[in-house]
């Protein structure tokens, strides 16, 4: 299948483009799986397999892990979407046989064997547009030299300047 990885630092919102990016294309696939790979995958995996119906909540641990791994083997033409991965051995074993699968990493790091696309932070201008987007109000030009020092405090990092334009949206309600 193909890979692709968003790679960069926290805060640049690579989990947010992944769930952007999985809504926009649900429908060029039979289903959407997303792991987080910094939490216990067994335990997602058993939570997949009881929605999937693959096994019966009732059903021993034991059988489940093994029917959520059958299962998950099994997916074909599925989007699948491994968040916060710091190297490839963390998802090498979960990848399905199926050549139909198209692999989706968030990642802090280069992902060997992945086509990255490095995301950065944000220049002044399209700061700015972020953050009226995010206030849903128009900077006047007397504000300019505030905000300018603010997009230049936040460095830029599209995750803070969100937050700070859903606040100010906020505060105006």
């Amino acid at each position: 299948g193909q890979v692709t990885s968003f790679q960069g630092m926290g805060g640049l919102g690579k989990t947010q483009l992944a769930v952007e990016y999985a809504h926009t294309y649900k429908d060029n696939y039979d289903g959407v799986v997303w792991l987080t790979v910094d939490q216990d995958i067994d335990e997602q995996l058993i939570e997949l397999a009881e929605k999937s119906k693959w096994v019966n909540k009732e059903v021993d641990i034991n059988v489940k892990l093994s029917k959520a791994r059958e299962g998950y083997a099994s997916l074909e033409k599925t989007l699948l979407i491994y968040d916060n991965v710091e190297n490839i051995e963390e998802i090498e074993p979960l990848f399905p046989h199926s050549p139909t699968n198209k692999i989706l990493v968030t990642s802090r790091n280069p992902i060997q064997k992945f086509q990255s696309i490095p995301l950065d932070t944000l220049n002044e201008e399209n700061a700015i547009k972020l953050l009226e987007s995010e206030s849903q109000r128009k900077i006047e030009d007397n504000e300019l030299f505030d905000v300018r020092k603010l997009t230049d405090q936040l460095e830029g990092l599209p995750l803070a300047l969100e937050m700070a334009g859903a606040y100010v949206s906020f505060l105006e309600c």
